[in-house]
């Protein structure tokens, strides 16, 4: 059984996430802001093999001291970053303050946590397989009026990924991203949605399922590090 901690645990692809890896056994610690949300997603976690899942309500940009001691208490040995926040507007219509909150919460919140874990774990030195799981973007390559920062982040966070995992593979600690294309929750508007099945050669949006489906399979295949996964059906 694995101890998940999961960033945006309370919608879209990382509930998803969680009820499916409740499903298979781990036991799961959601963060989200919203706390009706995470009630709401604990109801719907599998306990049938004995897990305690838990929540905390936390915003990960600017609570991350609650977060490293909550990591330092649950002795988690999975990180999944699952938040994150869109963009629809063309580069020269969007705010520095919506610029900075695209890149704290998609970029500069999973790169601190990340640090946070890597260190608790690097101080435990106990050998067992650990990992950290980043939701990416198609967007990090696709070139998409009006997502300019959306995709920035996205870019960079990839990048982070491939390095982060060359600095700690020797120690056991894997490190790799999904990259899911248009998919269907609550993030993704009608303009998207339009856009999606204009553009997307399979014609339809990614279910949370095959984008969960893609997360297992880096969460159990233990060769796998310093790995993004497209998942966008052609695009």
């Amino acid at each position: 059984m694995r101890r998940v901690l999961i960033t945006g645990g309370s919608s879209g692809i990382g509930k998803r996430i969680a009820q499916v890896w409740s499903q298979q056994g781990h036991q799961c610690h959601l963060i989200s802001r919203n706390e009706e949300r995470l009630q709401d997603t604990l109801r719907t976690l599998s306990s049938l093999q004995g897990q305690l899942h838990k929540y905390t309500v936390a915003d990960i940009c600017t609570d991350m001291n609650s977060i490293s001691n909550l990591v330092e208490k649950e002795s988690f040995d999975t990180v999944v970053h699952a938040a994150g926040i869109t963009q629809t507007s063309l580069c020269v219509r969007t705010s520095d303050n919506e610029m900075e909150n695209i890149i704290n919460t998609n970029l500069l919140a999973p790169m601190k946590l990340s640090k946070i874990a890597v260190s608790i774990w690097l101080r435990q030195r106990a050998p067992k397989d650990r990992l950290i799981l980043f939701l990416s973007s198609r967007l990090s390559n696709y070139s998409l009026p009006g997502t300019s920062a959306y995709a920035a982040s996205k870019a960079a966070l990839e990048a982070f990924t491939r390095v982060l995992a060359t600095e700690v593979a020797a120690r056991g600690i894997r490190v790799n991203a999904v990259a899911p294309g248009y998919t269907d929750t609550s993030m993704l508007n009608e303009q998207m949605r339009r856009i999606a099945k204009q553009r997307v050669p399979l014609g339809r949006l990614a279910s949370t399922d095959e984008v969960a489906d893609a997360c297992t399979f880096l969460l159990r295949n233990s060769y796998a590090t310093g790995t993004v996964l497209p998942i966008h059906g052609g695009l």
